[in-house]
């Protein structure tokens, strides 16, 4: 878990892009290959999840071009980088959980609210929020 606390103008996508390149790279060496690499951009509003994805995925290819991988990692890498964001309301809706169990805690664990259910597709391996 990372926090970055800082005031306006102080390169926090920039910062976040790179750790978020840096904890890819590092999942996808050390994780098997059938895993799927993924990563979800989330803010209270949809157009500041849609500013938080685009600023992300611009300097996380950025950054990408710098690397010099093989085809077949870069592809992965690229894929696994948020395309959109998303409300953080919207995307726990998503994971299957219907509006009464969201604010029931006893059937669903921490991991299960934030990071969806198990039996939906594979949770994301970052999580990026506003």
């Amino acid at each position: 878990m990372a926090l970055n606390l800082q005031q306006p103008n102080y390169h926090k996508t920039t910062t976040a892009a790179k750790l978020l390149m840096l904890r890819l790279l590092q999942a996808q060496i050390t994780l098997p290959s059938d895993i799927a690499l993924k990563a979800v951009c989330l803010a209270p509003t949809g157009k500041a999840a849609q500013r938080l994805a685009s600023s992300l995925r611009g300097q996380s290819l950025s950054l990408l071009e710098r690397l010099s991988l093989d085809s077949d990692s870069e592809e992965t890498l690229k894929a696994a980088i948020p395309d959109e964001g998303m409300t953080i309301h919207r995307y726990l809706i998503e994971c299957g959980k219907p509006m009464d169990e969201l604010s029931s805690f006893s059937r669903a664990s921490d991991n299960e609210l934030v990071f969806g259910a198990q039996s939906r597709a594979a949770p994301p391996m970052l999580v990026v929020i506003d």
